[in-house]
């Protein structure tokens, strides 16, 4: 949250926010391992069917986090608060409600 706090919202800028998103989260894509014979045919269409779902994941992932940045630009100007106190207190208050991932 703390990285689309930061001014600077042109496609340039929100690549990079991305990378560092994606870098800082340990994004990676969704595979497959295929044990048995399966034909050429199957293959492809399985890794298609993948790449299609990581590309969709990725663009969700991108859409999510622009509305975000956005929302939490109009709340900024509307309330006067700074980015940064409107991200803070709404990690504090996630961190209070989402649960620890379990151990594994």
């Amino acid at each position: 949250m703390t990285i689309f706090g930061e001014p600077g919202h042109d496609p340039e800028h929100l690549e990079q926010k991305v990378a560092m998103i994606a870098a800082v989260n340990q994004a990676g894509a969704v595979g497959i391992k295929l044990r048995g014979p399966v034909s050429e045919h199957d293959q492809q269409a399985l890794a298609e069917g993948v790449a299609a779902m990581n590309t969709t994941r990725s663009r969700q992932a991108w859409l999510n986090h622009l509305i975000e940045a956005q929302l939490i630009i109009w709340l900024a100007d509307a309330t006067g608060q700074s980015r940064a106190d409107i991200i803070q207190r709404l990690a504090i208050q996630l961190g209070s409600v989402i649960p620890p991932e379990p151990p594994g």
